[in-house]
């Protein structure tokens, strides 16, 4: 079993990204977070994915009509989903759409960016000050996380759900 999960949020020049430990069940620790050029994160990808599952959040359509932007960031979950199926050990990959991760999340697809980030704050830094980053002395479980890799974390810890229900094991 893979226990550790690459998790991207995609954007039109820039991605934010966030590589996970789990148990099967919960995250258990970040090993890496950040946003990179997307270009940059592509050449980083094979050296940083070791034995994870590849999650990347898709793009849906809900009959607005949408801009040059959104179709430039669907060439680059197509480059990061087709890289983990070229890589040496032929890597899972899974795609996330938003929508899930606000109702498995926050249970209301109404949901915004702060919305989510409180849920994963109360979920693995729960009580801890300032969003559970902590310091640079003493840093938390969300240490040095910025916009772009909270929305990354939010895949991660969708898919992961999402994962234990389909095989029937429960948070507890």
């Amino acid at each position: 079993m893979h226990n550790k999960i690459f998790a991207i949020d995609p954007g039109t020049t820039h991605s934010g990204y966030v590589v996970v430990e789990h148990d099967g069940r919960e995250i258990t620790r970040v090993l890496s977070r950040g946003k990179l050029p997307n270009e940059e994160l592509l050449r980083q990808l094979p050296y940083n994915v070791g034995r994870s599952e590849i999650v990347v959040e898709m793009v849906a359509s809900y009959g607005m009509a949408v801009g040059r932007e959104v179709f430039e960031t669907c060439v680059w979950i197509g480059r990061f989903l087709q890289l983990g199926a070229v890589l040496p050990e032929r890597q899972p990959r899974h795609i996330v759409y938003r929508i899930e991760e606000k109702e498995a999340l926050c249970h209301n697809s109404r949901a915004k960016d702060a919305n989510i980030v409180q849920a994963l704050v109360d979920r693995y830094a729960y009580g801890q000050p300032n969003h559970g980053k902590g310091t640079k002395a003493s840093p938390g479980f969300f240490y040095g996380f910025s916009k772009d890799a909270w929305q990354a974390m939010a895949v991660a810890a969708t898919w992961l759900d999402r994962e234990t229900q389909r095989k029937g094991q429960r948070r507890g």
